[in-house]
């Protein structure tokens, strides 16, 4: 039945009822009857990954300024807080020993939590490199200030925020 005869008769509410649920059974089940599980719509982007490899995360990475106050916001691994890289990157061997990889970095310098983290495996393969960045770390003398908030600032607009302009200029055009 046409919807614009709808607005001119008056329907019975039963059959608006039963119109509803042959729609839903259609658009959740194929043609088949409906039960609780079949009502579910299926995700085809659970599984996936996200649409950013490794040098969209460099890239990334590289253009940001990150400034410590607290500790509270920063990447202990994944931003560029000492000497403007990513210890991940620097430290690929203590990346991959590490069990808590998302730690902030208050939480990583506080009683040098980012050690104990490194449980994985024999430790004579990395004791120079936990040494080395013990060394850096404590070279570049961080100061948690627990009233400021870290900061992070885009380098590629002069705003320091970011936007999908700049960095698709960044990538593409190497401004």
């Amino acid at each position: 039945m046409p919807t614009f005869a709808f607005t001119a008769l008056r329907i019975p509410k039963k059959f608006i009822k039963e119109i509803d649920k042959s729609r839903r059974r259609f658009l959740w089940a194929g043609d088949e009857e409906i039960s609780g599980g079949k009502c579910k719509p299926t995700r085809p982007w659970v599984g996936t990954g996200t649409p950013c490899d490794a040098v969209d995360r460099a890239l990334f990475a590289a253009s940001m300024v990150v400034t410590i106050g607290n500790g509270a916001t920063a990447s202990f691994w994944s931003c560029s807080w000492l000497g403007g890289r990513q210890l991940c990157s620097a430290y690929p061997d203590l990346f991959a020993r590490a069990i808590r990889k998302n730690r902030s970095v208050k939480e990583a310098l506080t009683n040098d939590r980012w050690i104990l983290d490194l449980r994985n495996g024999d430790y004579n393969n990395i004791v120079h490199q936990v040494v080395q960045l013990a060394r850096e770390i404590r070279q570049a003398q961080i100061n948690l200030e627990p009233e400021a908030p870290d900061t992070i600032k885009w380098k590629f607009n002069s705003s320091g925020n970011y936007s999908t302009s700049s960095a698709y200029n960044a990538q593409f055009e190497g401004n």
